[in-house]
């Protein structure tokens, strides 16, 4: 389904009932829903938002409200820039830490794995905890 923002010149049926500017600057715009005709996002809403012509936007739903957006630029491999960043940070601080020798394994059979998660479990068991450092 392709959703197509349009002027509501060629929609003469669709009437503004009200329009406001509140002191953030945000425009709200109300008027009826008629489902014979399409919805449409005024002009000036569009140009008060910063859309442009022929700028690709989502369209989400939820709650009762439709939320139109830019839509992020994909790279590549399907994430936007900032997943991008978000998992080469993960992949870095991974990184870290089995150069730093926080890493055990490859494990060749799940018995070697179990051997040394038990071996591990016991050394964090062997530290207690005070639960009053003071006394």
């Amino acid at each position: 389904m392709a959703w197509h923002l349009t002027n509501l010149a060629h929609h003469p049926t669709l009437k503004a009932n009200a329009c406001s500017i509140d002191i953030a600057g945000a425009m709200t715009v109300a008027f009826k829903n008629n489902n014979k005709i399409p919805l449409v996002v005024p002009a000036a809403v569009r140009r008060r938002a910063g859309f442009k012509s022929g700028q690709d936007l989502e369209i989400k739903a939820a709650g009762g409200v439709i939320t139109i957006l830019p839509k992020l630029p994909v790279t590549d491999d399907g994430y936007t820039a900032a997943q991008r960043r978000v998992i080469d940070r993960g992949i870095a601080a991974s990184k870290k830490d089995y150069d730093e020798g926080r890493s055990y394994g490859p494990f060749g059979t799940h018995e070697e794995f179990i051997t040394a998660l038990h071996r591990e479990g016991g050394k964090l068991r062997g530290k207690k905890k005070l639960k009053n450092p003071t006394k």
